[in-house]
């Protein structure tokens, strides 16, 4: 199978809750890729982000975090800090660090990658509209209930009506 075949059938397994053989497939075009094209080819980049939503998951968030870290300094250095796959990483980190209890962290790049979305994307992007909500829950989690509130009512009916879409 071609490693596009390949990356199609992980999405539609994940898609369909079955990531274990989400990361299996993941694992395997990952290698494929690296090899055929290259460890910093966009295309590679966007395996080692689904290999590390494979491991978040399943409940591997310290190793989702290691691949989120290295994902996101590939694609700085390569797609530079405003481009969106490059945000895209900035909140695959952001809830690793939610889920391994680093609050203050995701929190920080929550806010950041809320910023940059808001700038790039625009506040009613469905993308900016996740990444408010992400960061109420941030706010919510450290006890900053007010700051959660003031950041997700009217925002977080507009993300639902964007999946609607």
């Amino acid at each position: 199978m071609s490693p596009l075949g390949m990356y199609a059938l992980a999405v539609s397994y994940s898609n369909l809750g079955h990531h274990q053989e989400s990361m299996h497939l993941n694992k395997q075009t990952l290698e494929l890729r690296k090899r055929i094209l290259g460890d910093e080819h966009p295309d590679t980049l966007w395996s080692m982000n689904d290999l590390a939503a494979s491991y978040f998951h399943l409940g591997q968030h310290q190793e989702s975090m290691h691949l989120n870290k290295q994902t996101l300094e590939l694609r700085k250095r390569i797609l530079g800090d405003e481009h969106p796959d490059t945000l895209w990483s900035m909140n695959g980190l952001a809830a690793s660090y939610f889920h391994l209890g680093q609050h203050q962290e995701s929190m920080q790049l929550n806010k950041q990658t809320l910023e940059l979305r808001k700038r790039i994307l625009g506040d009613e992007h469905p993308d900016t509209l996740r990444s408010m909500n992400c960061l109420a829950k941030s706010y919510s989690n450290l006890g900053q209930h007010q700051g959660a509130r003031t950041k997700s009512p009217s925002r977080i009916s507009r993300y639902l009506q964007s999946l609607k879409r």
